[in-house]
């Protein structure tokens, strides 16, 4: 009986100490800053443990305008700048030497590749563009016409409703100056009237007109732009066509001045001709009348203008032959 009561009470007397520790170690807790700053570290702990596994569940937002754009959330790969122009951006800094992508390719293709609409321009981007397309000629007014009796008229027409369709499809409103081959007026002077006067009534942001070129010299090929020397902005509308045209047939041509071009000059918007081809060449005459060929050139100029909208710079040295052509196209 003494040995057992001995134990209970060894018993009691320790636990009694335990509990005026464990009160000692509690007024430490409660009144030293020491105290506090485990109290926050605790609590820290058991709401880190709470919300780190919360948020790893949850599934990932892209943001509104990358999602507008067609856009990844992820960094666009090969450096490709896609961020939309500045309103307030000033023109002239657009004339920058380019410090990435090769001239002679499109999109990273090789020269000579055709080129695909990137996810980008499948998008909405010039949703609030108003665009002119003015197939050349038409008609009685056959326009050049090549060796092997092919028409200049027909084949403006044909890439002008191709390249229509490529910039519709990236949200343009398109109008063509004709949709057939026709007449517009009674003569070349009143038509080329006619047409400049349709970019202003249409309030169009952009006016391309599309020919074909020809020349005593059969060597000459390639796409060729005409550009009003006193408009930033059709230089570099030219210049950013100019580099998607070039690699399709081969082409080496720098911008030149248009300013004596009805189409270049009456315009009050920017405003190019673009001559996709020789069609006194053999090899671009052939080219130019392939509907493959025709399609490429379309989906370039429609790359160009969204070049042109999305603000990329142009290299120097695309702009060294801005001045008169010895071979002026026929208007």
């Amino acid at each position: 009986m003494y040995k057992s009561s001995k134990r209970r009470v060894t018993s009691f007397h320790l636990w009694t100490v335990d509990m005026h520790h464990l009160r000692q170690i509690g007024q430490w807790y409660r009144s030293t800053k020491a105290g506090w700053v485990l109290r926050g570290g605790v609590l820290l702990a058991l709401l880190f443990g709470f919300y780190l596994p919360f948020q790893q569940n949850l599934p990932s937002v892209a943001h509104p305008t990358a999602t507008y754009l067609g856009l990844s959330s992820q960094a666009p790969q090969g450096g490709a700048d896609v961020s939309p122009p500045s309103k307030d951006a000033n023109p002239a800094s657009a004339i920058a030497p380019q410090q990435h992508g090769d001239p002679s390719s499109v999109d990273g293709q090789a020269s000579g590749a055709a080129p695909t609409l990137p996810q980008v321009q499948q998008s909405l981007l010039l949703e609030k563009m108003t665009i002119l397309l003015d197939p050349g000629h038409g008609g009685s007014d056959t326009g050049a016409i090549a060796p092997d009796g092919t028409y200049e008229k027909d084949i403006n027409l044909a890439i002008a409703q191709k390249a229509a369709k490529a910039l519709q499809e990236m949200g343009a409103k398109v109008i063509l100056t004709r949709n057939n081959d026709r007449d517009l007026a009674a003569t070349a002077a009143q038509s080329l009237a006619l047409r400049a006067a349709k970019a202003e009534q249409i309030h169009a942001d952009l006016s391309l007109s599309i020919h074909c070129n020809t020349a005593s010299d059969t060597q000459l090929h390639g796409p060729e732009i005409f550009v009003y020397p006193d408009d930033i902005h059709s230089v570099r509308l030219g210049v950013l066509l100019q580099m998607r045209l070039n690699p399709i047939l081969d082409g080496h041509f720098t911008p030149e001045n248009g300013s004596v071009l009805a189409m270049v000059r009456r315009p009050s918007m920017p405003s190019v001709l673009i001559e996709t081809g020789f069609l006194s060449n053999a090899t671009d005459r052939k080219n130019l009348e392939s509907g493959a060929v025709q399609n490429r050139l379309a989906q370039a100029i429609a790359m160009g203008v969204a070049d042109y909208v999305r603000g990329k710079g142009v290299p120097q040295e695309m702009l060294r032959t801005i001045h008169l052509s010895p071979y002026p196209p026929v208007p």
